[in-house]
């Protein structure tokens, strides 16, 4: 099983999990000017290829910490959901919405899939 969590930790964190990974495609590495593994100032980028068999993405969001919230993001899950639907298949389009970010919720949102064993 492979697993990528977000969250806020008063800021924004990832963790990443990959259960089969391809050999040398594993990268950390400063960008736009950033220094050599990222560490510090600038920009930073991570990349790596899961071995997977065909199969499905799951997304979880964690339900948000107050009702307005939940409200907001309900409606805004709705838009997203008419806007998939209007949606021409292939066509490489997006559908996206807004997600405050909570502080102290390390994995406020997953994605899970199946590596290979």
């Amino acid at each position: 099983m492979g697993d990528i969590d977000v969250g806020g930790d008063r800021s924004v964190m990832w963790k990443v999990n990959a259960g089969h990974l391809r050999a040398n495609t594993a990268k950390s590495q400063g960008a736009g000017g950033g220094p050599p593994g990222g560490h510090g100032a600038g920009q930073h980028h991570q990349e790596g290829v899961d071995e997977t068999n065909p199969g499905d993405f799951t997304i979880y969001i964690e339900v948000p910490a107050t009702s307005k919230v939940q409200a907001t993001v309900a409606a805004a899950l709705e838009a997203a959901s008419v806007a998939m639907k209007g949606a021409t298949p292939g066509s490489s389009g997006r559908v996206s919405f807004s997600l405050p970010i909570e502080p102290d919720n390390e994995d406020q949102i997953r994605i899970t899939w199946d590596s290979m064993p």
